[in-house]
């Protein structure tokens, strides 16, 4: 019973530092200047090749669930000093626990760092994961709105697989908020040869007014703007 305890008080020790130690990086706006410290438990097991100990790094800290621990996945785990040296293989697993993490967190000011960093992270692997992970806040009474913010926000990601999957998300979840934009991604190429991104941009448009003509998008958009 001692040594349970005596474990259990050491691993709440170990998280608390850390995400000390990761709060006070964050002041720091250049990934280059991220605290060693918070640093140190990833880069120790990414380079001892131990992915599953690499995994549980994210979900300890994920058992805080705070905001210093969502900023502590977000700009040190899944930062591209941990990510480069991992192969494609070992990248994906380390998004899926992310996601798994991150899904799981109930504190509201956790949730604003993930909305707020899922179009503006700097690998796009990343912001992909991240629309799966604000997805299931959409119907959420609390971060509905913060949510559909943060997919629309990703509509004219300059990477296809980001851009692709918020416009194919806003047609699905049918956020009417997206129209105005996705209209502008669609009659920008209208006449044209029309690439993915406006071909999907118009059937997300048909999912959420109900036509596929853009004079029916602009009758739907007058009326719903009142």
């Amino acid at each position: 019973m001692l040594i349970k305890t005596t474990l259990k008080v050491i691993k709440i020790a170990f998280v608390t530092r850390l995400l000390l130690a990761c709060s006070l990086a964050m002041g720091q706006a250049a990934e280059n200047s991220l605290s060693p410290e918070a640093l140190k438990p990833f880069e120790e097991t990414r380079q001892r090749g131990d992915l599953q100990g690499l995994l549980s790094v994210f979900r300890q800290i994920g058992q805080a669930n705070n905001k210093e621990a969502a900023l502590t996945i977000l700009n040190v785990g899944l930062s591209s000093k941990i990510l480069e040296g991992l192969s494609e293989e070992q990248i994906q697993q380390v998004l899926k626990t992310s996601q798994e993490v991150l899904t799981q967190m109930t504190d509201p000011e956790a949730w604003k760092v993930i909305f707020k960093t899922t179009p503006g992270h700097p690998d796009w692997r990343v912001r992909v994961m991240l629309l799966d992970v604000v997805k299931t806040q959409v119907e959420s009474e609390k971060n509905e709105k913060r949510a559909k913010r943060a997919i629309i926000g990703c509509l004219t990601d300059n990477v296809d697989a980001v851009a692709l999957k918020a416009i194919d998300m806003t047609g699905d979840l049918k956020i009417k908020e997206a129209v105005p934009k996705l209209m502008r991604i669609v009659l920008a190429k209208w006449g044209q040869n029309v690439g993915l991104g406006a071909a999907k941009g118009a059937a997300a448009l048909e999912k959420i007014t109900g036509t596929s003509a853009p004079e029916g998008w602009y009758q739907w958009l007058n009326k719903n703007s009142q």
